[in-house]
């Protein structure tokens, strides 16, 4: 798969049933910059992808056609641009962050109706035009420029609130099945903060304290699949760990945690 800051992205499509190899097919999925785009963690059949229209569309590799591209299904309820999602790997619940400072949770069981995506598509140009999430100002409170309209449909199953997403295409993620058992959502913020949400209830179990890992926007993060700690970076060129021990979380730089990288993570693996 491949994407650029286009509304297109291509992908390898075998036609070895026809003796012809495979072919590279190339689609108009959105009308806006796809932002985001990634197989399912379980096939390689199925793709996701979201744009800044706000939509979140499901293909099928098999069925992709060049002429016509019709997704398997459409995720309509956000108001303003997707910055990226994210697969559980159950075939079945998908993750996105957004520019109208939610992150949301989706069953795929449970897609919108096409016939709500052109009001939803409206609501998405409405706010795109009324803020741009590039402008960096000084105690910017972006959720005041977005516009609200209560005939929106919303088809997600819970949303996650309290983080900032300005600036950069900030990642929101699950936290990993063997030391979480899956039960979080996490995501950087314009603030400079980590967030921590648990998945069932939607509330927030955790946020670091402003400034104490960094001083600019936490763009990506990263939950260890084993160990207790989380990688965030920012834009301000710093690496931070966020080390936790049962439900309790603590704070630092990743300078301060070398001894415990060190004994329990192999030379070269991670960075400062």
């Amino acid at each position: 798969l491949s994407t650029s800051c286009s509304q297109i992205f291509k992908a390898v499509v075998s036609t070895q049933s026809t003796g012809r190899g495979n072919k590279v097919v190339s689609l108009d999925a959105h009308i806006a910059d796809l932002n985001t785009i990634s197989f399912s963690n379980q096939t390689n059949h199925i793709i996701y992808s979201a744009a800044d229209d706000g939509i979140l569309k499901v293909w099928d590799r098999r069925i992709l056609n060049e002429s016509h591209p019709e997704p398997v299904s459409v995720f309509i309820g956000h108001r303003h641009g997707i910055t990226f999602q994210d697969s559980k790997g159950d075939f079945r619940y998908i993750l996105t962050n957004s520019k109208d400072q939610t992150v949301k949770l989706w069953d795929t069981r449970h897609p919108s109706k096409i016939s709500d995506l052109a009001p939803a598509l409206r609501v998405v140009r409405t706010n795109s035009q009324m803020w741009d999430y590039r402008q960096v100002q000084p105690n910017l409170r972006p959720h005041n420029k977005l516009t609200f309209d209560p005939t929106h449909v919303d088809d997600s199953v819970q949303t996650f609130t309290g983080h900032t997403v300005s600036t950069a295409l900030i990642r929101a993620r699950f936290s990993p099945s063997f030391s979480s058992l899956q039960k979080y959502v996490y995501s950087g913020s314009a603030t400079g903060q980590l967030f921590i949400w648990d998945l069932q209830s939607g509330e927030e179990v955790f946020r670091s304290r402003p400034g104490k890992c960094h001083k600019d926007v936490v763009r990506d993060v990263s939950w260890h699949p084993h160990e207790p700690m989380i990688m965030t970076s920012s834009l301000d060129g710093t690496v931070g760990c966020t080390q936790y021990r049962d439900v309790e979380l603590e704070c630092s730089d990743a300078a301060q945690h070398q001894r415990y990288a060190d004994e329990y993570m192999d030379e070269g693996n991670y960075w400062l």
